[in-house]
């Protein structure tokens, strides 16, 4: 399990910066996602690049189309029966990769990526800097 931190780069918005990056190896199922929550469409397997409180990123697959609004996004935590939901949609591409921002999230998922991040970034402080930062956002988007 690889698992280290980076910054989202001097590029990004101040916003963007705001959130650490955690690389993790794990498997990530992409679907079609639409109001009435019915998951339709084609399904996607993808490799985790990184993830943050604000989204992720991952390996784009070989047949994806991007077509949809927004994606159920699950991801698999390796040795655990846990995973990460969450709904989202489709923020950059590359050839070789995707981005998403989360837009909505359940409270165990929620719990479950917050003790991912603490276990990989292992600062308290900064942990709680970026929760607060992650509620902020959110607020503004409302």
């Amino acid at each position: 399990m690889q698992n280290s931190m980076q910054d989202d780069g001097e590029n990004m918005s101040e916003d963007r910066r705001n959130f650490k990056r955690i690389e993790f190896d794990a498997e990530v199922l992409i679907r079609h996602f639409d109001s009435t929550r019915d998951y339709i469409g084609t399904c996607w397997e993808a490799e985790l690049v990184d993830v943050s409180f604000k989204g992720l990123l991952v390996s784009k697959p070989v047949d994806w189309d991007g077509s949809a609004h927004q994606y159920l996004l699950v991801l698999s935590l390796p040795d655990s029966d846990r995973a990460i939901e969450m709904i989202g949609h489709c923020s950059h591409e590359t050839d070789e990769l995707i981005g998403f921002v989360c837009d909505q999230i359940s409270i165990e998922s929620a719990t479950n990526l917050r003790r991912l991040i603490e276990l990989n970034v292992g600062d308290p402080f900064l942990l709680q800097r970026e929760f607060a930062s992650l509620i902020d956002y959110y607020k503004q988007t409302e």
